[in-house]
């Protein structure tokens, strides 16, 4: 993400045209926050799919959020079908990641439409 100089966090959050975006949402256990070993499960899967990432040229890690129930995790590159054919295996081999949700976000086309495909791990 590219940020901004006037502090404004939510356009800190919008892409470059240079960038695309692979957002992945795990259900919790219940509607809120999740229970803290699923919490601790999840952010350290986060962690070691950064980890992979270090090793490659195709992204980032942006980090995580949770509540509502979800447990959303963020990464960036320059090429959103290599990024997610780096991660596929490892996020594959998960049993915590079935029927998450994956989301390619591709930009905008050229009537400023987001471009973007939904999956289920």
């Amino acid at each position: 993400m590219a940020p901004d100089d006037d502090g404004d966090d939510e356009s800190d959050l919008q892409p470059t045209p240079d960038e695309q975006d692979l957002v992945i949402s795990v259900p919790f256990s219940n509607q809120a926050i999740g229970r803290a070993q699923e919490r601790l499960d999840l952010e350290t899967l986060g962690d070691e799919l950064a980890d992979l990432l270090l090793d490659s040229d195709v992204g980032e890690y942006d980090g995580c959020e949770y509540g509502g129930g979800m447990f959303t995790m963020y990464f960036c590159g320059k090429d959103v079908d290599r990024l997610f054919a780096t991660l596929q295996p490892a996020l594959k081999r998960s049993a915590r990641l079935r029927g998450a949700t994956v989301i390619k976000h591709y930009g905008v086309d050229d009537a400023g439409e987001p471009k973007q495909v939904t999956l289920r791990l």
